[in-house]
């Protein structure tokens, strides 16, 4: 009798301890700010450059980030998807963001587009607007930046520059 006694306070104790180790649970934090708004959470913007006519993305194109005095507050580079993600926490408030003529693959023209514009690479006063800056947010751009490459006709020439 004490055997099953002894046993039954063992499983009794143990699942005590299980019970209690566990905290009732709780929500899981986020390092890309998703629930933000909150300090330790990123903020910043999260796209991706694609070629025109497959929408493969394109590694290594440069995405400057700027302010609206033209700083380059950071510097995105592309990953092999042609995804990129840049975290602007503490660095100011960003609005526009330029390509980096440089970084445009050999075989493409030298100027992008964004959101229903076209942009050139080759003058750098020439940068497209970003969306609206959510400090605590991971932001998404709001369409693909679009490359064309040189087997396709030549874009038409840009228009959103110095709007």
């Amino acid at each position: 009798m004490n055997s099953k006694l002894i046993t039954l306070f063992i499983s009794i104790a143990a699942t005590i301890i299980l019970f209690a180790g566990c905290g009732g649970g709780g929500g899981g934090g986020s390092s890309n700010g998703g629930n933000g708004g909150g300090t330790g959470t990123t903020s910043g913007y999260t796209g991706r450059v694609v070629r025109q006519d497959t929408l493969n993305g394109l590694a290594n194109v440069k995405v400057e980030i700027r302010d609206a005095g033209g700083s380059v507050l950071k510097v995105a580079t592309t990953n092999s998807t042609g995804n990129f993600s840049v975290d602007l926490t503490g660095l100011g408030t960003p609005t526009r963001f330029h390509i980096i003529n440089s970084s445009i693959p050999i075989g493409y023209f030298k100027q992008f587009s964004y959101n229903t514009k076209r942009y050139t690479t080759l003058d750098t006063t020439c940068s497209a607007p970003l969306p609206t800056y959510n400090p605590g947010f991971m932001t998404p751009m709001a369409t693909s930046i679009v490359i064309t490459p040189q087997n396709l006709p030549p874009p038409p020439p840009p228009n959103g520059c110095g709007l």
